[in-house]
C-alpha cells in the first residue's frame, strides 16, 4: 500500500469518528432541552390542572395595574343578635347624608378624587350619582348580623382606596354625629314629622277659643305660660325681620359694612370696636399725606381689621340663627304645656270639636315622639356595637 493511501485512510477514520461524537452530543442536548421544557410546563400546571401559586400571584399583580373593573369586599359585623341593628347600619351607609359626607371627604384629597373619578370625566352625571353607583350595601343572607360592602373601581387600587375611605368616613361620622342633624334616614324622617306635627299643633291651639265662663278663674300657671309665650313669639317675629335683612344684603351682594345697618350686628361682640378702628385708619389715609412706608403699614392693618370684622359679623349672624332656633323650640314647648293644661281643665267636661281634633293630634305627636326615642336608643346601640372585617 502506498504511503499516501495510509494517510488518507487515517483522515477518513478521524472524520467518521468526529461525526459520530457530534451526532451523539446533538441528540443528547436535544433530549435534555425537551426534558427541561416538559419540567417547566409541569411546574406551571400541577397534576390536578390547577394554576401554580407563583403564576397566580404574578397574574394578580399584573391585574392591579390593568384597566379592568375590580371589586373590594368589606364586612360590617354586629356582635348582637338584634338584627335591627344590622339593618340600621345598612340604612345609614346607603343614606343621602352619609353619601354627601363621603363625597366631601373624597374631594378634600385631590389625588384620591382623581383616582376614583378619573374614568368618568367625560360623563355628564354629577359626582354624587357616580359615587353612589360605585358601592352597594346588602345584608348577608347566611349571617344576618353582617352587612356586605361591595366597592367597585376601575382598578383594584381604586376600589381598595374607596373602600378604606368609606370605612374611615363612616366611623368618624358616627362619632361626630349631632342629635339635631342625624345621619340615619329614619331618624331624619321622624324628626321632620315631629317638627311638622308641632307646627300643626301650634296652629290648632291658636284657633281654639277660650270657652270658659266668667265664673271660672284662669290659673296662675296658665297666665305665666301665656305671658312667656307672647314674649317668645314677639322675639321670633323680630328675629325673622333681622334674618330677612341679612338675606337681602347677601342676595344683593353688598359689602360687609352694609350689615352694620342691623342694630344687633352693629352692637355684637367687638364689631363696634373694630369698625371704629377701620374708620380711623381710612381717614388717616385719605386726609393726610403719609410716608410710603407708613401708608403700607396702615394698609396692612386695614386688611387685617377687615378680616377680623368679617369673622365677627359671621359669628354674629350664627348667633342670630341659633337664637331663632332656640326661640322656636321654646315656643313649641310652651304651646305644648298650654295644650296639656287645657286638656286637664276640661277632662271631665264636654270637649268642643276643635278640642277633640287637637287632642287626637296631640296623641299622634306623643306616639311619634316615643317612636323617635326608641329609634334613637336602637341607633345608639348600633353605633356602639359594630366592627369592620376584611
Amino acid at each position: 500500500m502506498e504511503k499516501w493511501h495510509s494517510v488518507t485512510l487515517i483522515v477518513i477514520t478521524l472524520i467518521v469518528f468526529s461525526a459520530g461524537i457530534f451526532y451523539d452530543q446533538v441528540k443528547k442536548n436535544t433530549l435534555t432541552g425537551y426534558d427541561e421544557a416538559i419540567a417547566i410546563k409541569s411546574e406551571i400546571i400541577t397534576g390536578s390542572g390547577e394554576p401554580n401559586l407563583e403564576s397566580e400571584q404574578k397574574n394578580s399583580a399584573e391585574s392591579d395595574n390593568s384597566s379592568a373593573w375590580a371589586e373590594t369586599l368589606k364586612v360590617l359585623e354586629v356582635s348582637s343578635e338584634n338584627f335591627l341593628l344590622t339593618s340600621l347600619h345598612k340604612e345609614a351607609l346607603s343614606g343621602k347624608v352619609f353619601l354627601n359626607i363621603l363625597l366631601d371627604e373624597i374631594n378634600k384629597n385631590q389625588t384620591l378624587s382623581e383616582i376614583i373619578f378619573s374614568p368618568f370625566q367625560e360623563i355628564s352625571f354629577n359626582q354624587a350619582d357616580i359615587l353612589k353607583s360605585l358601592f352597594n350595601i346588602h345584608i348577608n343572607d347566611n349571617e344576618r348580623n353582617q352587612v356586605y360592602l361591595n366597592v367597585r373601581g376601575h382598578s383594584r387600587k381604586a376600589s381598595s382606596l374607596l373602600a378604606q375611605s368609606i370605612i374611615k368616613t363612616y366611623e368618624a361620622a358616627l362619632k361626630q354625629e349631632d342629635p339635631n342633624n342625624p345621619i340615619l334616614p329614619s331618624l331624619i324622617e321622624q324628626k321632620s314629622k315631629i317638627d311638622t306635627l308641632h307646627e300643626e299643633q301650634f296652629k290648632l291651639s291658636k284657633n281654639i277659643p277660650d270657652d270658659r265662663g266668667f265664673d271660672q278663674k284662669i290659673s296662675i300657671e296658665e297666665i305665666a305660660i301665656k305671658s312667656e309665650l307672647s314674649q317668645v313669639s314677639a322675639e321670633i317675629e323680630s328675629l325673622i325681620l333681622i334674618l330677612r335683612d341679612i338675606e337681602d344684603i347677601h342676595r344683593k351682594k353688598k359689602d360687609m359694612f352694609s350689615y352694620l345697618s342691623i342694630h344687633f350686628l352693629a352692637s355684637f361682640g367687638r364689631v363696634e370696636e373694630i369698625s371704629t378702628r377701620i374708620s380711623q385708619l381710612q381717614e388717616m389715609i385719605i386726609n393726610k399725606s403719609l410716608e410710603p412706608i407708613i401708608k403700607i403699614e396702615i394698609t396692612k392693618n386695614l386688611e387685617a381689621l377687615n378680616e377680623s370684622l368679617n369673622q365677627e359679623l359671621a359669628v354674629g349672624i350664627d348667633e342670630i340663627k341659633k337664637s331663632f332656633q332656640n326661640n322656636l323650640a321654646r315656643q313649641k314647648e310652651l304651646n305644648a304645656r298650654l295644650v296639656d293644661l287645657k286638656f286637664k281643665e276640661q277632662k271631665d267636661t264636654f270637649l268642643s270639636p276643635k278640642m277633640k281634633l287637637l287632642k287626637a293630634h296631640n296623641k299622634l305627636l306623643l306616639t311619634t315622639k316615643r317612636e323617635y326615642e326608641n329609634l334613637q336608643i336602637n341607633w345608639k346601640q348600633a353605633k356602639e356595637d359594630f366592627i369592620f372585617r376584611k
